[in-house]
């Protein structure tokens, strides 16, 4: 087995494990004390006793779950931005977005943008 093989299984034995093993632990915002009383490997237990998103991975707009962000790793499509999807890229699992569908890498490397903005000298305008 090659070590990118493997430990690609680890990290899905993990994450497996993860939501079989989460059953009544908080979401985001919820309260907490380690961050093994968070939902999923994406949370973390912040200073203020809450579960936030770890670096790579923001809330969604309502507030109830973390996304990956570009090159965030990820199983599911789900688990992505707005305009991501989850593929195996440089032998990994990691939220791309969708270029197939119009939406491009923004400026910023980590979101994605629809071919409805563009860059003109550095600034995002709607294109029109």
């Amino acid at each position: 087995m090659k070590c990118y093989d493997f430990m690609l299984f680890i990290f899905l034995c993990i994450l497996s494990l993860n939501v079989v093993f989460t059953e009544g632990r908080q979401e985001l915002n919820g309260p907490c004390r380690t961050v093994t009383e968070c939902k999923t490997v994406v949370y973390y237990c912040a200073r203020n006793a809450t579960c936030q998103c770890l670096p790579g991975y923001i809330p969604n707009d309502k507030f109830t779950k973390c996304l990956g962000l570009v090159g965030s790793r990820c199983i599911y499509d789900s688990q992505c931005i707005e305009g991501a999807y989850c593929t195996s890229q440089e032998r990994r699992e990691l939220c791309r977005c969708r270029e197939e569908d119009d939406y491009f890498v923004s400026e910023d490397g980590q979101t994605c943008t629809s071919a409805a903005v563009w860059n003109i000298n550095n600034k995002a305008v709607l294109s029109r």
